[in-house]
Formats: structure tokens, sequence, C-alpha cells
């Protein structure tokens, strides 16, 4: 019988083993679109963003927050980078008491250039689990992640980026009718476009999210759409704006779960400030 749940476990392998190999081949003397620092450079970016949340259904549920993110990287070589990435929130107008969100990432990211216009980058994250107050909501306990992209990038001003992204969880769901324990991976799909034109970028990603437990059963699936626009102001500020929207199918493999916030259509605008140096 097929086990899907095998399936997912050797192509998390096949990905890790492939990322290790690319580590020991940037030697290769390839002039990649997008530098990265040369090696022994340090490199940061913080963003600072003002959210705001609506559920389609009833206004069911709506939230204001804060967001405050930032991603420092080390360059061990020309192709290959170290970073932490990490996050917070504060909500303003939460339907219980006020928490702040946290969320720190660890991980390696390698690419290499395959022509003028063509890039492969393949990462290995780990998330350390987040603050336990946001596990009603934001549910991830830790989790290993390996995103794998190929991007497009020419003269004409057109980015496009073909990315798909394996996670194995630490965490457990207990369902409401017996305490039935599922732990999960997941596999996630995307393509990212961009189009510049002068300082203004153009972005539109799609996203599709799919997770199963050690059964093979699905628990659920997720489906994510995200338009922004980046002007950027000098060379180190950006300012941006963005539209956000996702739906749950809610499918939990008959356990009972239900999460009020994560089975609905929930749509998302937000304004950003963002420095790089």
């Amino acid at each position: 019988m097929f086990n899907l749940n095998r399936l997912w476990k050797i192509f998390a392998f096949v990905s890790f083993s492939y990322t290790l190999t690319f580590e020991v081949a940037s030697a290769q003397n390839y002039d990649c679109f997008a530098k990265m620092p040369e090696a022994g450079k340090y490199n940061h970016t913080y963003n600072l963003s003002y959210n705001s949340t609506l559920v389609s259904n009833h206004n069911a549920y709506s939230s204001r927050y804060l967001e405050l993110d930032g991603k420092n990287g080390y360059t061990l070589s020309k192709d290959g980078q170290a970073f932490v990435y990490y996050r917070g929130q504060k909500l303003f107008d939460d339907l219980s008491e006020k928490y702040v969100a946290l969320d720190t990432q660890l991980g390696y990211r390698h690419r290499l250039c395959l022509d003028e216009d063509w890039l492969w980058s393949a990462s290995v994250v780990y998330s350390l689990p987040v603050n336990h107050d946001v596990q009603k909501y934001d549910h991830s306990r830790g989790y290993v992640s390996i995103p794998t992209s190929f991007i497009w990038n020419d003269e004409s001003n057109l980015n496009i980026t073909l990315r798909a992204t394996t996670r194995r969880y630490f965490y457990q769901y207990t369902d409401n009718e017996g305490g039935k324990t599922l732990k999960q991976w997941a596999f996630e799909p995307g393509i990212m476009l961009a189009y510049t034109l002068d300082d203004l970028t153009f972005n539109a990603d799609f996203y599709d999210y799919i997770g199963w437990d050690f059964n093979g059963a699905q628990l659920y699936s997720e489906y994510l759409h995200e338009e922004s626009i980046d002007w950027a102001a000098t060379k180190k500020w950006t300012i941006s704006l963005m539209h956000r929207s996702d739906g749950r199918v809610a499918n939990y493999a008959g356990t009972g779960y239900d999460i009020a916030l994560h089975d609905k259509d929930r749509s998302e605008i937000a304004i950003g400030l963002s420095f790089t140096e």
C-alpha cells in the first residue's frame, strides 16, 4: 500500500543531501545576478509593519497588531550564508488578553548560479518553539524545514521564483474526542512573481500548504496569496503596502479538532517599513 508519509521522509532526506552536496561546490566561478556580500561580511534586515486582519465569515474575528521582524546574516562563502530570523507581534484588540508572539529561526542558505538567468537556492532551517501564550493561534512548536527554489531573472525586470518547502513539525495536536495525538509533516509548493519599475517593485505570491500525520491521513490544507508594492525610498529604506488572503479547508481526519481562526477565510492588509544594510 502506498505510504505517503514515507514519500515525504524520502523527499526531505534527498533535499537535505542535495543541499549538503552543493555546500562544497561553491568554488565555481558564476556571476550571480544578485550577489550576496563577500565572505566574512554581515548583513541585516529589519521590518516594522502595522497589520489589520479580518475573517470574512460575519466578522467572527478581527485583529490589529504591530509586527517587528529581523534577519541577521553572516556570509560564509560567496554562495553560502548562515542566518538568524526572529519575529514578534503585539495585538491591540485580541478577544482574550494581549500577548507578544515570538518566533526564532536558525538556518543556512546555499545557492548556485545555473546560468546568467537561473539561480538555484536551498536552505536548512530550524525554527525554535514559539511563546506558549500564542499556541492557541499559531501552533508552531518548532520544526525543521527545507525550502528549495529555482529563480529566473533577466533584463526584462521580471523575477519568477518556483519554491517547494518540506517541513517536519515538532508539536502535537490533541483532539477533543479522546485525546488522540497527531504529529505532522507538511509540504508547501508556491510561485512568486516580482516586477521592478524604477524604484517600485510589484509582487504577487501564491502558495498551497498541505499537512499530514504519521499515518498518512490529511490533517488540513491551506491556500494563500499575497500582493504587495515596495517603494525603495532610499538605498537602505523601503516602504511596503501589502494585502494577504488565505483560506483553510478543515479536514482533521475525524479527530474533531477545531480552531475557529483556522477554518475560515481571512484577509489581511499591512503597511510596512524595512531597513537593510
